[in-house]
């Protein structure tokens, strides 16, 4: 039984496997991460040049911060942790003489927290003899460790010529007959003993210890296996099922609400919604995984408020008033940027305001972090019904007072003054002895005081319309910036601007009561502009079609294969309406849901939408509820580093590199495809890339380029395509894979936005995206920027950094002039919030993006971690005081007749205790955290012998009480907690097959490198 199997086993077949399988490859990239750069060739990250005591320093340092990171909620942080801990564990078995000295099983100590190696070669002491067969790189070495070594169980590990410790080469001791690791990339296997001891590949080639591979491998996946079920143990069976996107939910809702004083109605029109989803929760089959709302005003923004039902998020709804704002510009992006801080992959955001964007500068930080986490941004704009464009506070209330005033024919008080005056001095008629003719006075004829007022007055009304003019010109520009900001934010994470004004608000909130399951794209297009026929393949893979149009429109009809037309513009339809819902209804947004399991099989086949727009442009999204979809993913290959490897690209591709394609076909083995036929790049508007256009959309042209040829027609999960760096468009684009199913019909899939581009300049952190350090420190964090071949001239490039929370962050650069394959380290400092805590808030974001004057703009991001500044770095204990035996009860017959029980004792006189957890699962009695003495027992049925306790103390330190009762024969059964075991299996399955695979060892998948740098103007203003 395969992953995608069992899953579909165990939550049905309509369940998608997209999020859980991209959990999977999250950790995976992580792994071959570890790989790369300075992170690649130091020996304390790879168990390599003996240095155990530091390889599992390093490790117990990140099992804290990723067991902080976990616990808060953070888990693509820990899903990055939880990787690179992984590979140096894999490392263990591949690098030592562990397999060599005969041990039956793995090492259980490796990466555990207060566990250290004893019997390891000391520093002069021989460990290999010499091996001429692998001096050259390419030969075997069966029998090079010395026998004194392995008669002793000594623990040794190869030598690296390319190793660097804190920027300096070191390389194996002279003088004395060391391991090397052997392998055409290692340096030293020609010094002293020559060959090698490691067991990477079953090739010699690369591996002089091949033989050995299997051996090593089977270790290092019961190892791996072991370590993430203490994860599990130590987050606790909710959080770790989390982590991995089980079982399966809708995605997360996060609501960033702007609450000045101009969105009263927005306010009523949220409550109103969260209350329909707070009395619907409970009758929800899978329910969205989190609630998050984060609302801002000016100048501050947040707190973010999280939870797993709906109701908390009503309650903070019901107490919030529109009060405050100022001026038009709100901090959009800040508050935006929190969001995502908290938001888990994959999550839906939906932004609410009426303002421009104050805070420009972090949008490329937010854009990065939405892709990153693969969050879709869908921005909800609200203008008053009498305008044609978005406005609401675009405008100033100044302004507005005065323009009413003027339509009115209203005067400011000191001009009616005026025309008083006008009347009150006209002089007398000379020859009647009047005041004027018929009583009015004399116009031609007005006091020279009264002249000089007026002239001033005149002066003053010139100049608030000159403020006025020049005010319209910057709110101009601003709207236009902010609404281009809004629109690209939204295409490029697979989301939709939606317009609204105040008389439709509570239509257009009925969206976040829609779409309960993770959505497959079939067909995205932007910017129509014109009348268009769209046709898009419906599979017997669906089970609900949703579509859903932006924009004014004049037509808009849908045609099914069995020539059934439904007008989408209409709130009731006339012809067959059976599986037809209309979910959202406005003059500007419409949204249908159609169920193909209510309206048959005659309704698989091509379906038409016809669109014709009444105000430009039109965007249009059709998606399915399938288990079938689409996860590509782009990958570079680093053959610079001393493990070759594919690392995964984050935002842009380089021009110069050669690009590897990953098209992932999730619920690809229960599907039954018959093939795949072809692969496309798509342009930024849906039609293909090589189309050109750009922005937020390229005009809707045609589908028939840029077609991708494929290695193979044989539908698999993996499918790896390369792209040379020449037929990478510059803009951004998506990706779209075509083919038949079972029942020989089309499908086709699409990636959910455009998050991919190619550019000229790249950044990355050389140390890794791993960054620590204590409330107050400022961590001083190297970053490369530089640029490709492509580069004819010198470009000058302009540098910025942000953090997601609002730690300040400056750069000792803010721009560099850099010529052809040219490269800069600069240096982000990153001053940590004295206040910030450990355990609360333990993890952050650091984005670094570089913009050239031409060009698109190159980021990366890092996670920082803040760590206690006084660490608690002795593990608790956990001691079993006595258990029941299973005797006689060891069989599958007899052992769910009787049950055992486990006394345990728990004790940590630093911190405390702070978690009891177990595999199997078992529910624990509370206890306050911090105690110093905790006692339990544990009880269990026969049928399941053994358990592992993880007991955690409140510094993150763990100890572990493995507990064998006797075996007995498996039982087969499939439960929650039994999925997350295999998927545990499969990670390290995947990597397994990685190893197998020629010259991607382990890390067929690894995160590249990413980097940036950049300045904070000013500390923005968050209340967290």
């Amino acid at each position: 039984m395969t992953l995608e199997e069992a899953y579909a086993e165990y939550y049905g077949s309509s369940a998608s496997p997209r999020p859980f399988l991209h959990s999977l490859t999250t950790i995976v990239d992580a792994t071959a991460e570890a790989d790369a750069g300075v992170l690649g060739a130091d020996p304390r990250y790879h168990f390599g040049n003996e240095r155990f005591s530091e390889s599992q320093e390093v490790l117990a340092g990140r099992w804290r911060r990723a067991m902080a990171a976990g616990t808060a909620g953070n888990q693509a942080a820990t899903r990055h942790l939880l990787g690179l801990s992984l590979a140096a564990i894999q490392d263990f078995y591949s690098h030592t003489n562990w397999v060599e000295l005969g041990n039956p099983t793995f090492n259980r100590d490796v990466g555990i927290t207060g566990k250290d190696f004893f019997n390891v070669a000391g520093p002069r002491e021989n460990t290999c003899s010499d091996c001429p067969e692998g001096a050259d790189g390419e030969g075997s070495c069966r029998d090079n460790l010395l026998q004194e070594m392995v008669g002793g169980g000594t623990l040794t590990s190869g030598y690296s010529g390319e190793a660097i410790v804190n920027g300096q080469r070191v390389g194996k001791p002279r003088g004395v007959d060391k391991c090397s690791h052997g392998g055409p990339r290692d340096g030293s296997r020609v010094e002293g003993a020559r060959g090698g001891i490691n067991k990477d590949l079953p090739t010699a080639c690369f591996s002089p210890h091949h033989h050995l591979h299997q051996q090593a491998a089977e270790m290092a996946v019961e190892a791996s296996e072991y370590y993430l079920n203490l994860v599990r143990g130590s987050l606790g069976d909710a959080s770790f099922l989390r982590l991995l996107a089980l079982p399966p939910t809708s995605p997360a809702i996060v609501l960033v609400v702007d609450t000045t004083d101009s969105m009263g109605s927005q306010l009523e029109a949220l409550r109103h919604s969260l209350a329909r989803l707070a009395e619907g929760y409970d009758s929800l089959t899978h329910p969205p995984s989190q609630y998050i709302l984060v609302p801002f005003n000016d100048p501050l923004y947040g707190p973010a408020i999280v939870s797993d039902r709906p109701h908390q998020l009503q309650q903070t709804l019901n107490q919030l008033r529109a009060t405050g704002g100022g001026d038009e510009a709100e901090p959009v992006l800040s508050a935006l940027s929190l969001a995502l801080h908290h938001a888990p992959p994959q999550a839906r955001l939906y932004l609410f305001t009426d303002a421009t964007i104050k805070d420009p500068e972090l949008y490329e930080a937010v854009l990065t972090l939405a892709l990153e986490k693969d969050v879709m941004i869908t921005p909800f704009i609200t203008r008053p019904p009498h305008l044609g464009g978005i406005r609401g506070r675009f405008d100033l209330p100044e302004d507005m007072e005065e323009e009413e005033e003027e339509e009115e024919g209203n005067v400011p008080a000191e001009e009616e003054e005026e025309k008083v005056d006008e009347w009150s001095w006209g002089m007398p008629d000379l020859h009647n002895n009047t005041a004027g003719w018929n009583g009015a006075p004399n116009r031609n004829l007005r006091d020279p005081r009264a002249q000089v007022d007026r002239n001033r007055r005149q002066v003053d009304r010139n100049r608030r319309q000159v403020d006025r003019n020049r005010r319209q010109v910057d709110r101009s520009k601003r709207q236009v910036d902010s609404l281009s900001q809004y629109t690209q934010m939204a295409w490029r994470t697979g989301g939709q601007l939606v317009e609204a004004t105040r008389d439709n608000l509570e239509e257009v909130t009925r969206i976040l009561e829609t779409g309960h399951h993770p959505q497959a794209v079939l067909w995205r297009e932007g910017d129509i502009v014109s009348e268009r026929r769209l046709q898009f393949p419906v599979d017997s893979l669906v089970e609900e079609l949703t579509v859903a149009l932006t924009g004014r429109l004049n037509t808009a009809t849908l045609t099914s294969p069995s020539d059934t037309t439904f007008d989408l513009l209409a709130q009731t339809t006339t012809t067959d309406d059976k599986g037809f819902t209309v979910q959202v209804f406005t003059p500007y947004y419409v949204q249908v849901l159609i169920s193909l399991q209510e309206r048959g099989a005659s309704e698989y086949g091509e379906w038409t939408l016809r669109v014709v727009p009444s105000v430009p442009p039109v965007n249009v999204l059709v998606t399915a509820t399938t288990s079938l979809d689409l996860l590509p993913t782009l990958y570079t290959p680093d053959h610079s580093a001393s493990q070759p490897s594919l690392q995964r690209v984050q935002g842009q591709a380089g021009i110069g590199t050669n690009t590897y394609l990953d098209l992932v076909l999730t619920g690809v083995d229960t599907a039954g495809l018959r093939r795949v036929e072809e692969g496309r790049l798509l342009g930024s508007s849906g039609s293909s890339s090589s189309g050109g256009g750009g922005g937020g959309g390229g005009g809707g042209g045609s589908q028939d380029s840029s077609i991708l040829s494929l290695p193979t027609v044989s539908p698999r999960r993996n499918t790896y395509i390369r792209l040379p760096s020449r037929t990478l468009p510059s803009h951004p684009f998506s990706v779209a894979v075509e083919g038949v199913d079972g029942r020989g019909h089309r499908f086709r899939r699409e990636s959910s936005g455009s998050g991919w581009e190619s550019g000229d300049a790249h950044v990355s952190f050389p140390l890794g995206r791993d960054i620590w350090g204590p409330p107050g420190a400022q961590l001083r964090v190297p970053v490369t920027v530089y640029s490709s071949a492509s580069f004819t001239t010198p470009v000058t490039l302009f540098l910025s950094a942000h953090d997601a929370i609002g730690i300040p962050v400056t750069l000792d650069k803010q721009r560099v002039t850099l010529g052809r394959n040219e490269s800069v380290t600069v240096v982000a400092t990153v001053s940590l919030d004295p206040q910030m805590s450990p355990s609360t808030q333990p993890t952050t974001t650091l984005t670094v993006t570089a913009t050239p004057t031409q060009g698109r703009t190159a980021r990366s991001l890092a996670y920082v971690s803040a760590t206690p500044r006084v660490t608690d770095l002795t593990p608790p204990t956990c001691e079993v005081v006595s258990k029941t035996s299973c005797a006689n009860h060891q069989t599958p017959d007899t052992c769910s007749t009787l049950r055992w029980t486990a006394d345990l004792r728990f004790t940590d006189y630093e911190t405390g205790i702070f978690s009891v957890n177990s595999v199997p699962k078992y529910d624990f009695p509370l206890f306050n955290t911090g105690q110093q003495v905790v006692r339990m027992s544990y009880l269990a049925s026969c049928c399941d012998p053994k358990a592992t306790i993880t007991v955690r103390d409140a510094a993150n330190n763990i100890a572990v009480c493995d507990i064998d009762n006797g075996g007995v024969a498996e039982v087969s059964k499939l439960s929650t907690g039994a999925i997350a075991g295999i998927s545990v299996g499969v990670i390290v399955l995947v990597i397994l097959l990685a190893l197998l695979a020629l010259i991607l060892l382990r890390r067929r998948r690894r995160s590249r490198k990413e980097s940036v740098t950049e300045v904070r103007r000013r500390r923005r203003m968050s209340v967290e």
